[in-house]
């Protein structure tokens, strides 16, 4: 676990703010990659070596949402062998069932976060 990568796209600033600070302090180890948008995060996987393990997505955001960013992104993802966590204040049926229509998505994780979706991330790795 001493190098695993995690990489959260969420618009919320606070969210983001929150998320790191709980993982350096459980986590101190972990390298967290913070995009703000789908399309950054699109970015990101498509132009650097990056290679997230775990990858916390929200739903809704502003450019590219996170389903947008799944149907843009999902081969990628697969090939970096990441899994999917589906990061969001929704607690629609649809919507949950909609992510897990994705074969990368490994789950769905409603805000606000807590340190236990995070441990069960980190065992599927």
């Amino acid at each position: 676990m001493t190098h695993t990568c995690i990489l959260v796209i969420d618009d919320s600033e606070a969210d983001q703010f929150l998320f790191k600070l709980l993982v350096e302090e459980r986590y101190p180890e972990l390298n967290i990659i913070q995009a703000y948008d789908g399309q950054q995060a699109h970015e990101i996987l498509t132009t650097t070596d990056l290679k997230p393990d775990i990858i916390f997505l929200d739903i809704n955001m502003p450019r590219m949402n996170g389903y947008e960013f799944l149907d843009a992104t999902q081969d990628i993802i697969i090939e970096k062998n990441a899994k999917v966590f589906m990061l969001t204040s929704s607690n629609q049926d649809s919507d949950k069932a909609k992510a897990l229509d994705y074969t990368c998505v490994k789950g769905y994780v409603e805000k606000p976060f807590g340190i236990e979706p995070l441990e069960k991330a980190l065992t599927l790795n």
